[in-house]
């Protein structure tokens, strides 16, 4: 199961890759809901995969419900992970404030609003997938 959701997962890296390039390195919040609300569709849509039968006999992996729910979880970690990247970077320029004290006073409700948009595309992802490559 854990293989399956790698595809999942390595969306969830990109994405929060991009955030903290995005948000950190070129200093920019434009664009930032956008990209948590792609990286969680690309989340949802991946991690689906494993609530549909791999041969259209075997049982899938898990049910739809619990995909969900996983998809979600990996979003909501993937904000986690680029807000915290985001403040590393921060640190590294000279930033003093603790995490909660500079993603606020430098994003304010972006960082809140990025995580509701992922989980919700997530959601959506999950509930509509799965995205296969191939036949």
């Amino acid at each position: 199961m854990i293989r399956a959701l790698l595809p999942a997962a390595g969306a969830a890296l990109a994405t929060a890759v991009v955030l903290i390039v995005v948000g950190a390195v070129l200093a920019e919040q434009q664009g930032l809901l956008a990209i948590a609300g792609i990286g969680g569709a690309a989340i949802g849509l991946l991690a689906a995969g494993v609530a549909v039968s791999p041969d259209g006999v075997a049982p899938a992996l898990l049910p739809r419900a619990r995909v969900v729910r996983a998809a979600v979880g990996l979003a909501l970690l993937t904000i986690a992970i680029a807000a915290l990247g985001t403040w590393a970077y921060g640190r590294l320029e000279g930033g003093v404030l603790g995490p909660l004290d500079y993603l606020w006073s430098v994003f304010g409700p972006y960082i809140p609003a990025e995580a509701v948009i992922a989980a919700i595309a997530a959601a959506w992802g999950a509930g509509a997938g799965p995205v296969r490559s191939g036949s």
